[in-house]
């Protein structure tokens, strides 16, 4: 037993962040599936307007009541084309991995940032997380994304990358 607390404490916090996450992630959609609550209500709004703008259609919809429509830029629209060129459930499946991959590395940059070592610590913050990454996986939600973005911006910007950060 201690030669496996000596492993797990040699694991660099980086790798711990990444699969602390992802493991979540994947509980967590694993969950919903089960009980049937996987539905990415948001995703399918931007996987549609997508595959409007691919297909050169309007991707906006005025004569219509229902209250999932999109409604953002089409360069947004436009940030959702390769996810178009899948089926819909491989769609989900693929954004929400990404969504885990992204949000993950961005806690570890604001680990390394902030000189975050224990991982008792990182582990309470993925928890203080973790009702909105339920959310953000039920709604198929972009707040995750903005949120990695946001650490990578200012990343970037402690770094003396502005160029980078501008890119954000």
């Amino acid at each position: 037993m201690t030669s496996f607390l000596k492993k797990f404490n040699n694991i660099k916090i980086e790798y711990y962040i990444f699969s602390l996450v992802f493991l979540l992630f994947s509980i967590a959609i694993f969950a919903e599936k089960i009980n049937q609550k996987f539905e990415t209500i948001d995703f399918k709004v931007y996987y549609t307007a997508a595959i409007n703008l691919k297909e050169q259609n309007p991707i906006y919809e005025f004569n219509t009541t229902n209250h999932f429509v999109f409604k953002y830029s089409p360069y947004f629209a436009f940030l959702f084309i390769p996810f178009s060129y899948l089926n819909y459930p491989y769609a989900q499946l693929v954004y929400l991995f990404f969504l885990a991959c992204v949000f993950s590395w961005s806690l570890v940059i604001l680990s390394r940032d902030l000189g975050i070592t224990s991982k008792m610590l990182l582990f309470f913050i993925v928890i203080v997380f973790l009702k909105h990454l339920q959310k953000e996986i039920y709604l198929g939600q972009i707040n995750t994304f903005v949120f990695s973005l946001l650490i990578f911006t200012i990343h970037s910007i402690k770094r003396n990358k502005s160029l980078f950060a501008s890119l954000n």
